[in-house]
């Protein structure tokens, strides 16, 4: 399989390090500036954004969450129960929820200020929201272990206060003290680790070879 991404998007982060705890890491890797609307991309997804999966068969998935999902089922070890995401849990799926949208919207205020200089309406709206969200995680049960990744909620929330750390760090003062003390404990974990965007930078053409930088 070969991956399409680049190295600062969250998106593609979280694709990793879900493939990282399936043991899928010889997916070859394919660095590709979406902005670029390259025509390779292009007739991969028809968005020309990133991640990209394409299968040993030439198709080709494109969205993060469903590219986790198929990575997990495809899996030969029991990433099944590992990363399985309790649907019958209403904080599983609220974290799950949260992690997915603050990723959504902190990427989203990202390029808009990149591409619009000054203060904006929108840019304050997303500022607000993050912060709204940051607060109501402080009233969800996060996972106790903390040692290993348990769910997708578990990969969604931390790759989204890690790309809040890097892009937005004004904003990720504003975490309270649990989920402060659960990214800070989760981060240690050997995925997390290996793919941060300055490992990313390197460029390795294989997942594999983030583990020799």
């Amino acid at each position: 399989m070969l991956l399409y991404l680049n190295d600062t998007s969250p998106f593609a982060r979280q694709v990793l390090i879900t493939a990282i705890e399936c043991g899928t890491i010889g997916i070859e890797l394919k660095w590709i500036d979406p902005w670029e609307s390259p025509t390779e991309l292009i007739k991969k997804n028809p968005y020309s954004m990133v991640p990209v999966l394409v299968l040993d068969d030439g198709r080709s998935l494109y969205e993060s969450n469903l590219i986790c999902e198929y990575l997990i089922n495809q899996s030969e070890l029991d990433s099944k129960s590992i990363l399985n995401t309790n649907y019958n849990s209403f904080d599983q799926l609220g974290i799950y929820a949260l992690g997915k949208n603050l990723m959504d919207v902190s990427f989203r205020k990202v390029i808009f200020d990149r591409f619009h200089k000054g203060v904006s309406p929108i840019s304050i709206r997303s500022d607000t929201a993050i912060q709204r969200a940051l607060l109501e995680l402080e009233s969800f049960t996060l996972s106790e272990d903390v040692t290993k990744i348990n769910s997708l909620s578990d990969i969604c929330l931390s790759v989204a206060l890690q790309y809040i750390e890097f892009r937005i760090p004004k904003l990720f003062s504003k975490l309270g003290k649990n989920t402060e003390q659960w990214i800070k404990s989760i981060s240690r974990i050997e995925s997390l680790k290996v793919t941060t965007p300055a490992k990313l930078g390197y460029k390795p053409e294989h997942i594999s070879s983030l583990f020799e930088i």
